[in-house]
């Protein structure tokens, strides 16, 4: 792999000379991938850039290399760039990558559908004990190239109690579905101030389905009904 070192403009984030090859996407959502990051080894996580200004709200997503754009429409034509940092040798070499971005009039594709659990779900777990928690999507009717599924827990670091893994797989006559899990050896007092959020994804959009943990017989609300809980 050869690098190529270009001075520093400032207000300038790419080189007309130096961009990747143009990415398309359909009206109402789009994906772009970070060109050159899986050449890096322990790359950080990449920063997105339109037009060289850092891009915020709900609409964009960035899942690994892969930036998503929801409701995509053709003002979201421009140059997108990735920025991110590794290291060689002790030092650190930040790295930058631009392609040029534009909406195309084909049809639009089959958005995921999260099966479960529901945005907002309330399970009941058991202090002390292990607990499950599973996540389910359908991808669409046909295989996907892109079939992201995993947790994500806010504040968390105990790799230890937490394990995860996840799958895709295709259904005949259905089509394709993503299945993520989290393992908690031991529920803790503390997870139950966590939001445990199931990140989805096929080759059109992402989801996102947030839950949290209550201790078993907690379910009851101050009207004297109960709240919408899952057991595992």
């Amino acid at each position: 792999m050869s690098v190529i070192i270009y001075p520093n403009i400032e207000g300038t984030c790419y080189y007309e000379d130096a961009l990747y090859l143009e990415t398309t996407g359909s009206p109402g959502s789009a994906k772009i991938f970070c060109p050159s990051y899986n050449d890096y080894e322990n790359a950080s996580d990449p920063k997105w850039f339109k037009d060289c200004k850092l891009l915020h709200g709900a609409r964009y997503k960035a899942v690994k290399n892969i930036l998503y754009i929801s409701d995509a429409i053709k003002s979201d034509n421009g140059y997108y760039t990735c920025q991110f940092t590794y290291h060689h040798g002790g030092r650190a070499f930040p790295v930058t990558a631009t392609t040029p971005f534009r909406i195309t009039d084909s049809f639009l594709l089959t958005y995921p559908k999260v099966l479960y659990p529901k945005d907002g779900d309330v399970i009941e777990v058991e202090i002390g004990s292990p607990a499950q928690l599973l996540c389910k999507a359908w991808l669409g009717h046909g295989k996907q190239d892109i079939a992201i599924s995993f947790w994500e827990i806010d504040e968390a670091n105990d790799s230890n109690r937490f394990v995860t893994s996840n799958k895709s797989y295709m259904v005949p006559g259905e089509g394709q579905f993503a299945e993520a899990e989290l393992s908690i050896t031991e529920v803790r007092e503390e997870d139950l101030s966590l939001t445990f959020r199931c990140v989805l994804a096929n080759d059109l959009e992402f989801e996102t389905t947030e839950v949290t943990l209550v201790p078993k017989g907690a379910g009851e609300d101050s009207t004297g009904g109960f709240r919408k809980t899952m057991r595992v």
